[in-house]
């Protein structure tokens, strides 16, 4: 029996099987699982079953995430890299792609990962933190103090307004 939050999920995935034993998400859903419960043979068995069933990209970004946890990047390289070809605005894939970069010293190639990141998506802060690590590791401390003051400008920038009218409405007596 699983506990936790994932709890649900794995049920669903279990019935699903019960109704079709064939059923491929179904088996990667329950690999991802199993990875978060740190059972990293049930996971690595789950997400081999549905890879022979059906290699899909959902099931590849399980896998990839996987070997990334298990520190096999050099694996899990190519697998994100290909799902990122495949769907250049994915926003799971994508900043696995450059994390997987990131941690295999790439920095430029994880800094403009993160920078289609955030075109797409503006308020991934991970994004920012991510592009500022990259570029510590470059040896840039200057840039990522500046990138990082810069987003912190730009996230007070986006809470004035929020600020102000809540004045506004002290002092109105609201």
């Amino acid at each position: 029996m699983r506990s936790g939050q994932l709890r649900p999920y794995a049920e669903a995935d279990e019935t699903s099987l019960a109704i079709d034993p064939n059923y491929a998400p179904a088996y990667s859903g329950l690999g991802y699982i199993a990875a978060c419960e740190n059972d990293l043979v049930s996971a690595a068995q789950h997400l081999e079953r549905a890879l022979a069933l059906d290699p899909s990209p959902d099931s590849l970004s399980n896998v990839s995430t996987f070997l990334e946890s298990l520190g096999r990047l050099q694996e899990a390289l190519p697998i994100a890299e290909a799902l990122v070809q495949r769907d250049p605005v994915n926003l799971i894939d994508l900043p696995n792609l450059g994390i997987a970069q990131l941690r295999t010293g790439q920095f430029d190639a994880s800094i403009a990962s993160f920078r289609t990141v955030l075109n797409l998506s503006p308020a991934r802060a991970a994004a920012h933190h991510h592009i500022c690590v990259a570029l510590l590791f470059k040896g840039d401390a200057s840039a990522a103090a500046a990138r990082d003051r810069a987003r912190e400008e730009r996230d007070l920038a986006a809470h004035r307004p929020v600020h102000g009218l809540s004045r506004a409405r002290a002092q109105d007596g609201v």
